[in-house]
């Protein structure tokens, strides 16, 4: 109690991993029947750290723990995050070092990262930065469209980590990360 009135108990720290297809809405709307409303876990609430836009799949953190969300995805704090991507044409020979150096998205240039071709078609990217659809717009500034975004890690977890066909929400203990 506290000037009267009844404190609840503070909650369990709780971060849970899921590997997230194509389809499913980051938004958590429980009236929209893609939202990731619908494969939460129900024993507890919890909410997405970061997004990955409905046309995008790939690891995502869920957690009731505002501070590590914080340290995850705040711009400050530089969490990097590895995707792979496939793009609608051939990658010319600039295309890496330009998306490597940055670009402009939404009025600014993004943060340098580390980007290398691993098909014709793919590269995997390293960001330190969070921008709204930021790969999606960095590969359309260099003339190309994304095909398929798929987060392979975020800090130091990686989707191997998880079963690659799995749509399970699977909890994992939050010491399992490793900040930067």
């Amino acid at each position: 109690m506290v000037d009267g009135e009844p404190v609840a108990p503070p909650q369990t720290r709780r971060l849970f991993v899921y590997h997230k297809p194509v389809g499913i809405d980051c938004k958590v709307n429980p009236d929209d029947p893609a939202s990731i409303y619908h494969v939460l876990p129900k024993s507890c609430r919890v909410y997405p750290i970061g997004r990955l836009d409905k046309d995008s799949r790939g690891l995502l953190l869920l957690t009731n723990d505002g501070a590590l969300c914080q340290q995850l995805i705040h711009p400050d704090h530089h969490q990097e995050k590895e995707y792979e991507v496939q793009v609608d044409k051939p990658l010319d020979p600039d295309f890496c070092l330009k998306m490597a150096a940055g670009v402009p998205v939404k009025g600014q240039i993004t943060l340098p990262c580390t980007v290398e071709q691993i098909a014709h078609d793919r590269f995997r990217i390293v960001l330190r930065q969070g921008l709204n659809r930021q790969i999606r717009r960095m590969a359309h500034y260099c003339g190309y469209r994304v095909i398929d975004l798929y987060r392979v890690r975020i800090a130091n977890l990686a989707l191997t980590q998880l079963e690659v066909n799995s749509a399970e929400v699977k909890e994992i203990s939050a010491e399992l990360i490793q900040l930067t």
